[in-house]
């Protein structure tokens, strides 16, 4: 019987408007308590991530050996793009050769 009675309890006070009431009354606290929750987590996280990292020299050398090959390829790209830069350039600073009048119609040889 006392189960019975605790469940139509419940049933009464979400029935009831006692939770709208209750919500009226405290939102700006529980919004406050949300917010302090989720920065207290994230500043964990954030605290974690910075001064508990687990690296061992095997995780590190891998990461640095990575990190050169990166650099390498990086510096090869910016080779390229510099070569193609410089032709560029050549080809702008040659003048163009009018093979056909616009005005006229007429090619110019």
């Amino acid at each position: 019987m006392q189960i019975r009675s605790l469940f139509e309890q419940i049933k009464n006070f979400f029935l009831s408007r006692a939770p709208l009431v209750f919500w009226y009354k405290h939102y700006k606290i529980l919004y406050f308590l949300c917010f302090c929750v989720v920065l207290g987590f994230g500043g964990w996280f954030w605290y974690y991530s910075l001064h508990r990292y687990s690296w061992n020299d095997e995780q590190k050398k891998k990461f640095l050996d990575s990190y050169v090959k990166e650099t390498n390829f990086r510096e090869s790209r910016f080779r390229e793009a510099v070569d193609q830069l410089k032709h560029a350039a050549i080809d702008h600073e040659k003048q163009p050769v009018l093979k056909r009048d616009i005005f006229s119609g007429k090619s110019s040889q």
